[in-house]
């Protein structure tokens, strides 16, 4: 028996080389350009017993800080007390910081606030809102609530429908520049120190220098 040899030619080339070549779009890159942070604005306060926002150390104070650019990057912060000090983050979402426009009595009906950053905006609620403690700020040391925001553009606002000396507050006269903060637990940064002595000032400071803010701690 003869061994026989087939020899299989199949004649044809492979399909792939049948079809037309697809051409690919590389694509573009997308842009995504980086913003500049603009400088920094520092807040330090003491809110009431009353709100329940404490620090480790059971005190009641507080950090806010904001910028008036788009975007947040939380920065380092030294903080100095008693001859010591320490250091500390910004809050990790930007603070409702602003100050207020032009003195303001005991007893004035309403105010005008510029906010640091002046895309952010604040909104009027009802009085079952306020009841619920809705819209409430502090406005150097004294914590008030807020009814109706009139915008007047920029980041200034027209407050009006004041609660005035909230949460064992007293009311008090206000004096232009006077800082205003408002009232959010996400956008505030406890301060723990390591020895709290009342009547001692606390100073905040950027570690560039660029901000610096204090506090002289209530006896």
């Amino acid at each position: 028996m003869h061994n026989r040899c087939v020899r299989r030619d199949c004649g044809a080339k492979s399909s792939l080389t049948n079809h037309a070549q697809m051409k690919a779009d590389a694509g573009r890159i997308a842009a995504n350009p980086d913003v500049a942070m603009g400088p920094l604005a520092l807040a330090l306060f003491e809110v009431p017993d009353e709100l329940r926002l404490r620090s480790s150390d059971g005190s009641g104070l507080m950090l806010a800080a904001s910028t008036a650019t788009v975007g947040w990057l939380r920065q380092s912060i030294q903080v100095d007390h008693a001859g010591r000090n320490f250091a500390m983050r910004t809050p990790r979402i930007k603070s409702l910081l602003g100050k207020l426009v032009s003195a303001a009595g005991a007893d004035e009906p309403n105010i005008e606030i510029v906010l640091h950053d002046p895309d952010h905006w604040l909104i009027s609620c009802s009085d079952h809102d306020l009841e619920l403690g809705d819209n409430l700020a502090m406005l150097g040391s004294e914590a008030i609530q807020f009814g109706e925001a009139i915008s007047l553009g920029g980041g200034s606002f027209r407050l009006t429908n004041l609660l005035r000396g909230r949460a064992g507050t007293e009311g008090a006269c206000h004096s232009s520049g006077e800082r205003f903060v408002l009232i959010d637990r996400a956008a505030l940064e406890p301060v723990s120190l390591p020895r709290l002595v009342p009547g001692e000032p606390v100073g905040a400071s950027a570690l560039d220098g660029s901000a610096q803010c204090s506090l002289t701690l209530k006896d």
